[in-house]
């Protein structure tokens, strides 16, 4: 009985000593599998970024496209409205330049 025992206690020691390794090695490769969870939500994340910007840009071209006249949409009644519409659109975007430039410029001046 004693041998049987004994034979019976090293089954279960080498069956532990399995299951140790192969539980390392699963947290091993849980932890690579983890990494590459957070590489991924970061390039979602920064794939999402792009889509919105991309989406606003659309937008804002088919704003102003809707007011660049070709032959669809002529109407001489409407020249002038879109010239003054064209003309707002320029002025806020230079005064967006200026605006951070002048950001850009109070920063330095306030560093010095």
């Amino acid at each position: 009985m004693d041998s049987q025992a004994q034979i019976s206690i090293n089954q279960i020691t080498a069956e532990n000593k399995f299951m140790e390794e192969r539980i390392k090695r699963l947290e091993e490769e849980n932890a690579k599998l983890q990494h590459k969870i957070k590489l991924m939500d970061i390039h979602q994340s920064n794939d999402e970024a792009v889509i919105d910007l991309l989406k606003k840009h659309i937008e804002e071209r088919r704003e102003l496209n809707h007011f660049v006249m070709d032959d669809s949409n002529f109407e001489p009644s409407k020249i002038a409205k879109r010239k003054m519409i064209k003309e707002a659109f320029k002025a806020e975007a230079e005064s967006r330049k200026f605006g951070q430039a002048a950001q850009v410029d109070e920063r330095i001046e306030g560093k010095y």
